[in-house]
């Protein structure tokens, strides 16, 4: 698959760049993990229910990638990119996990995902919901202890996205993300985002060399201030 760029802001995609070999894509496309594809120069919406716009598409050569680093500022749209990439890989009829580090925040995204119309369980410790569906939202440590134990969901899973990824660096907890990144089989696909990780390119390269080919994929756009006058 090839791959695009998306940069968001306020909720409006203001330019995207989509690498690929042909042309012609039509809004809805999915293109890569990262986002949607759409015909040279056009407009249009993306997204489910057709949330964010695009107003801009510049081509580039074909890039074909497998695992994606997302760093994208708060409030910048990181959950569309999420949802493409879920979209493709249940299509493809594998099982998708989408890992947060804390209970609140997965039931927070469990409760969105299933507003959002996908066969979604969630998996916590506290909670058990549909724990056979495509797409499952846990905590990070119950996926360390699902790899570890040889849960036999495992052998399903095409996706793992990992949110909030920067807590890798967290001295108590980061070495549960580690464990996963290096015991996960190699042929689960990596999305792993983040607002937050400041050495981003060492993080690629620490990436790359334990799962393969990897793409960064960045906004600096902050739609959210940080200072507030």
């Amino acid at each position: 698959g090839a791959v695009g760029n998306v940069y968001i802001e306020n909720g409006v995609v203001g330019a995207c760049t989509i690498t690929s070999g042909g042309s012609g894509y039509q809004v809805g496309d999915v293109v890569g993990i990262t986002t949607i594809g759409l015909s040279t120069g056009g407009s249009g919406t993306v997204g489910r229910n057709g949330r964010f716009s695009i107003t801009g598409i510049g081509m580039t050569n074909e890039l074909i990638l497998d695992n994606v680093q997302g760093n994208f500022a708060t409030g910048a749209g990181k959950t569309i990119i999420a949802e493409r990439g879920i979209e493709e890989y249940l299509d493809k009829g594998n099982r998708v996990i989408y890992t947060t580090p804390i209970k609140a925040l997965s039931n927070q995204k469990y409760h969105d995902f299933m507003s959002s119309g996908f066969d979604t369980g969630l998996l916590t410790g506290d909670r058990n919901e549909n724990p056979d569906a495509g797409l499952i939202i846990a905590t990070t440590e119950i996926l360390r202890n699902m790899i570890f134990t040889n849960d036999e969901r495992i052998n399903d899973i095409g996706l793992v996205v990992l949110d909030e990824v920067h807590y890798l660096g967290d001295s108590e907890r980061g070495t549960t993300w580690e464990e996963i990144i290096i015991h996960a089989p190699k042929k689960i696909k990596f999305l792993s985002l983040s607002a937050t990780v400041e050495n981003k390119n060492e993080f690629l390269d620490w990436i790359v060399s334990l799962r393969g080919p990897t793409e960064l994929v960045e906004s600096t756009i902050r739609p959210v201030p940080l200072d507030v006058d």
